[in-house]
């Protein structure tokens, strides 16, 4: 399952979940995130921390700290 997203400062955020092996990535505008648990990222810049919540299932949604909000 992918998920493109792009905030209002134009951010590009794409979120993968594989359904057979639960692998999770977080790519921002084509940047790789640093995976720090099961559904946490620490976004390019360092200082900013984004969450998984949800599943496939239910729905996804990316709570990105740092005034971002949800995407």
């Amino acid at each position: 399952m992918k998920i493109e997203y792009v905030d209002k400062e134009g951010n590009k955020f794409l979120y993968n979940e594989n359904f057979w092996t639960g692998k999770r990535e977080l790519i921002v505008n084509d940047v790789q995130t640093q995976k720090t648990s099961k559904k946490s990222f620490i976004l390019p810049d360092g200082k900013t921390s984004a969450t998984v919540k949800g599943s496939f299932l239910v729905g996804v949604k990316l709570q990105v700290s740092g005034g971002v909000g949800e995407v």
